[in-house]
């Protein structure tokens, strides 16, 4: 029998391993962040690089193609969103001070009525600035991203060029059956068509919102929509958290009223698209348990920063989808998920 001693260097080992990388990645993760953007990236836009040489135009030209249109779309897009990001943080104590004085009102009303006890309960326990400091603190980040574009273009550039021969690669690879390749062939690919789906829900949502607001001409609405895009990433909470901000500054400029509208516009939101078009298009089976959810924010958050919590939910997808398509860790992903998967006919059945 093995020394209990023996048993317990033997458990020490991993997780003392563990610790280190983990501490390695937070120190790392101005290089990390931006790295897994650019994968990100990557992965969603490996298909129509790839339909490009199956259609016959090679792989120098393909790229050339899609490096043309990121560049536009990458630089085009970081100054408009770069200006917006701008103007919103300028106007955060603008906006706080609206919200004060709101409160300050709402405080007045209460007293008014003899309520003494809810004023007192609100000059203590309620401060809506918090929502605006949040959002300024991830329009931080933000333009710390921004700033890192050329870097991730450079490493999207890389990582396509290797896309183009990893298909030999992993023909090439010794001593690795083809059952391996086929599931690693699968998770990517389902990693694939989930963060593309995801982006282009996303993409919708923050057109809608965008669009909405700036129709009740409601300022910063290219901030709002570019938030609720980033936060529709997380689902449940990130559309509520993503509604916060624009609500407020519709109740600083405009009132109450409008207020409310766009309230209930993005109630209607996240009804229609995160529990009605999203489930259908995106599939049973790619769902996270709400626990896993809040877990996966508050570990990435910590581990790279508020970047990290918009792209907790597409890390931990990820690793969930590799997590089913191996025997012996299948029974954690089926607990990470929102149900039980159909179970796979025995082999030589259909």
């Amino acid at each position: 029998m093995t020394p209990r001693p023996s048993n317990l260097r033997n458990g020490l080992v991993p997780m003392a391993a563990l610790v280190i990388l983990l501490a390695g990645v937070k120190a790392a993760s101005a290089i990390i962040v931006p790295l897994l953007v650019a994968i990100l990236i990557t992965i969603t836009i490996t298909p129509m690089f790839l339909g490009m040489q199956n259609h016959g135009i090679s792989a120098g030209i393909a790229l050339l193609i899609l490096v043309t249109a990121l560049v536009v779309l990458s630089f085009g897009g970081a100054t408009i969103v770069g200006k917006s990001v701008t103007n919103f943080s300028k106007s955060m104590p603008k906006y706080q001070a609206g919200l004060q004085s709101q409160v300050d009102s709402l405080v007045v009303w209460l007293g008014e009525r003899g309520m003494d006890e809810p004023k007192e309960w609100v000059k203590a326990n309620f401060d809506p600035r918090l929502a605006i400091r949040t959002a300024g603190t991830l329009a931080g980040s933000l333009t710390s991203l921004l700033s890192q574009t050329f870097l991730i273009l450079i490493i999207v550039i890389f990582i396509l060029l290797e896309a183009a021969i990893l298909p030999g690669k992993f023909a090439g690879l010794p001593n690795v059956s083809d059952k391996a390749r086929d599931k690693l062939r699968t998770v990517i690919a389902n990693v694939r068509h989930y963060v593309g789906l995801k982006t282009l829900v996303s993409l919708i949502v923050g057109v809608l919102v965008a669009g909405f607001l700036y129709f009740l001409d409601v300022n910063n609405w290219l901030f709002l929509g570019l938030l609720a895009f980033m936060l529709n990433y997380i689902p449940n909470i990130g559309s509520i958290i993503a509604a916060i901000p624009g609500v407020l500054l519709a109740l600083i400029e405009h009132g109450p009223g409008r207020a409310t509208v766009v309230a209930i516009f993005y109630i209607v939101v996240n009804v229609t698209i995160g529990n009605g078009l999203e489930p259908r298009i995106m599939g049973r089976g790619l769902g996270l348990s709400p626990m896993v959810i809040v877990i996966a924010l508050l570990f990435w958050g910590w581990l790279l920063g508020p970047i990290g919590m918009l792209l907790s939910v597409p890390l931990t997808m990820a690793v969930k989808i590799a997590l089913e398509n191996i025997e012996e860790t299948r029974s954690i992903a089926i607990l990470m998920g929102t149900g039980t998967p159909e179970t796979p006919p025995p082999n030589g059945e259909k």
